[in-house]
């Protein structure tokens, strides 16, 4: 806490109604930075593991060239159709239902 008895980093707090009120801030600052810390390690640790889904998709990518096991884009692109266009239609399926 950075309010001591009567004193703010050593200097005198004489109001009791003052010193309740930093007591308070200090509070509220320090919930700030736990939250902002904590929010900041979160995204470290979603960027960390999103850098590591990339990269295992890229050596399965390259291990699939080697083994020419890799789709052609003719068929990549007609199995996204095919999904975007199954999507599509799942959504509309749950607007009706509502």
């Amino acid at each position: 806490m950075c309010v001591g008895k009567g004193t703010i980093h050593g200097h005198s707090v004489a109001n009791a109604k003052r010193k309740a009120e930093l007591e308070a801030f200090c509070s509220a600052a320090w919930q700030d930075a736990a939250e902002l810390l904590d929010e900041a390690v979160a995204a470290y640790l979603d960027a960390g593991n999103r850098l590591r889904g990339g990269v295992e998709g890229i050596r399965r990518g390259n291990e699939d060239v080697y083994r020419r096991t890799n789709k052609t884009s003719r068929r990549f692109l007609a199995e996204l159709q095919e999904n975007m266009l199954s999507a599509l239609k799942r959504r509309q399926t749950l607007k009706r239902r509502r």
